[in-house]
Parts: structure tokens; C-alpha cells; sequence
């Protein structure tokens, strides 16, 4: 038997307004290794987006603990729970999965079309510049950077809390039975206190050395892969379908 606790709908979407973080692993690896050559750089980043996470729960908590006050959180019991858990996580996956494969897709669109370089054209951006202007659709742009843009690293986790245009679909494709004007209201919040908290504490993470003496890096993780993506894809499909047919069976 399994417990389920069901959340209500409002708490859930005043939560979904600060919990919204990439894991340490991508800031620290891509962001900071693949782009800088220190991991300090993504852990700066990373630290910005919790504390400003923090400081946006630290408001809207209030409003929760009201909503708890009307509403009390549920527990069911059911043996089913589980392969359901399991077969609508599979779904999601496949769902942000195919998000991503086709917001590749449209920005390669973009991209050919030359619609990146009128904007660089138009408005006079550098290279740095632009990627950044691309990250704000797909986060992973980030891999583009060039010559190790310590300067950048505010605008960089400002962008990361903001999370990019295609998480904002991924979350809306997931089917969310709330409005995310206040979610998408509350990341340009949260990605202005990202930038000014990691103005200020990047310099305690990244040592004087580097700051020093930049060096071009070679970028060793590239994060737009298909291949992957299409493998995952179709691990996530084959195991949706094995859930259904053993649960089947069992019917």
C-alpha cells in the first residue's frame, strides 16, 4: 500500500513560484566547466537562484500558511498509486522530452532563417550578447559562450532563474490546471535578485587567480545533443508501455 499526499490547488501554485531551480549539477558542469573552467562560477550562479528562491518564499509563505488554514492537506490509500505514479511520471517526461526536441528544432529554425542575426545586426550585440538573448528561449544557449565572461555571470543567473521560455512551455504542455501569469510574474522577480545577490557574491567563489588570468576553454559539454535526447526518449516510451501491459495483464 502506498500514501499519497494531495496538496491543494492553491498551495501548489504559490509553491510552483519559487520552486524552480536547476540541480547543482548542470550550473556547476555546464555553466561553470563548460563555459568559465571553474566550477566556482556555477556555484555562484546556483547559490544566487536559492537565495532569491528563498527570499520570494519568504513573501509568499504568508499566503500559504492563510490557504492552510481553509485547507488541510489529504491522504489517500491505494495499491494502484504507484504504477499510476509511475506511468504519469513517464508521460511528463516524455511530454518536457518532446519539448525539447522541438524547441531545438525551432530555434535551428530561427537560426537558419537568420533571425539571430538581425537581432545582432539591429541592436549592435556581441557574440556573448546574443547567446544570451537565445538563452532566454533555451537555457542550454549557455554553452555558447565564448572567453570565459566572468563580467556576465549576474546576467547569466538572471537568465537561469528565469528559466527560458521553453520551461515555461514544458510546464504549460504538462497540462497545470492554474494560471502561470503569477508563476512567469514571480521568475522575472526572482531573476532580479538573482542578478543582484550574484553581483555581489561571485567574487567569494571564484579565486583571485582566475579572475586574473582568463584563458579561453575548450567546451567539452554540449548539452543540445539529439541523440541522447532521442534515446531517452524512447527508454521513457518502452517504459510506459511495459507499465500498461503488466498492468493489463493484471486486470
Amino acid at each position: 500500500m502506498f500514501a499519497i499526499m494531495s496538496v491543494p490547488l492553491p498551495t501548489a501554485k504559490i509553491m510552483s513560484c519559487f520552486c524552480c531551480c536547476g540541480g547543482p549539477a548542470f550550473y556547476s558542469g555546464t555553466v561553470g566547466l563548460a563555459v568559465f573552467g571553474c566550477t566556482g562560477a556555477g556555484i555562484a550562479v546556483f547559490v544566487s537562484i536559492l537565495a532569491a528562491n528563498f527570499l520570494t518564499a519568504l513573501v509568499l509563505g504568508r499566503a500559504i500558511n492563510e490557504d492552510k488554514k481553509t485547507s488541510k492537506p489529504t491522504f489517500r490509500l491505494d495499491g494502484r498509486m504507484f504504477t499510476d505514479s509511475v506511468i504519469s511520471a513517464g508521460k511528463s517526461l516524455f511530454v518536457i522530452c518532446v519539448m525539447i526536441v522541438f524547441f531545438g528544432a525551432f530555434m535551428s529554425s530561427l537560426e537558419y532563417c537568420g533571425a539571430f542575426s538581425f537581432l545582432k545586426d539591429a541592436f549592435s550585440l556581441s557574440e556573448n550578447e546574443l547567446v544570451l538573448v537565445k538563452s532566454c528561449l533555451e537555457i542550454t544557449s549557455l554553452t555558447e559562450l565564448s572567453g570565459s565572461p566572468f563580467y556576465l555571470l549576474p546576467f547569466i543567473a538572471a537568465v537561469c532563474s528565469f528559466g527560458g521560455l521553453c520551461v515555461i512551455i514544458q510546464i504549460s504542455a504538462l497540462g497545470v490546471d492554474f494560471s502561470l501569469v503569477p508563476f512567469f510574474i514571480s521568475r522575472l522577480t526572482s531573476a532580479f535578485l538573482s542578478a543582484v545577490i550574484c553581483r555581489f557574491t561571485y567574487p567569494f567563489f571564484i579565486p583571485d587567480s582566475v579572475l586574473i588570468s582568463v584563458t579561453n576553454n575548450v567546451k567539452f559539454v554540449k548539452v543540445n545533443n539529439f541523440v541522447p535526447s532521442f534515446c531517452l526518449i524512447m527508454m521513457i516510451l518502452l517504459l510506459t508501455l511495459k507499465k500498461r501491459l503488466a498492468f493489463s495483464k493484471t486486470v
